[in-house]
């Protein structure tokens, strides 16, 4: 189903470690748009401990699925994925793998 909207800019995007950013690319291998969004894997999960206090952990899904709107005019051919990494004092990206857009 085509799509009009244009893409949301972020006034002042911060990427997490709970994230993973999708950049849609053109034939010429282009970043054309960008997206964050909370990453579909995550699980969070708190039971209490042996004291009754609470503690989470952090578990991921190995097959999941979702959507990503990607606008008609931003001509996107292909779709990055990537996962934020911390390396010190600032994020890295790694990659995750790239898919074709459904149109």
């Amino acid at each position: 189903m085509p799509v009009t909207d244009p893409p949301v800019r972020e006034r002042d995007p911060q990427v997490g470690p709970d994230d993973i950013v999708i950049v849609a690319l053109d034939a010429q291998r282009r970043e054309v748009a960008w997206i964050r969004v909370t990453d579909p894997r995550l699980i969070r999960s708190e039971q209490p401990g042996p004291g009754g206090t609470l503690t989470g952990q952090r578990l991921y899904r190995n097959d999941v699925e979702f959507l990503v709107r990607v606008p008609d005019g931003v001509n996107a051919v292909e779709l990055a994925v990537y996962q934020p990494q911390r390396t010190g004092e600032q994020n890295t990206l790694r990659p995750l793998g790239t898919i074709a857009p459904v149109r």
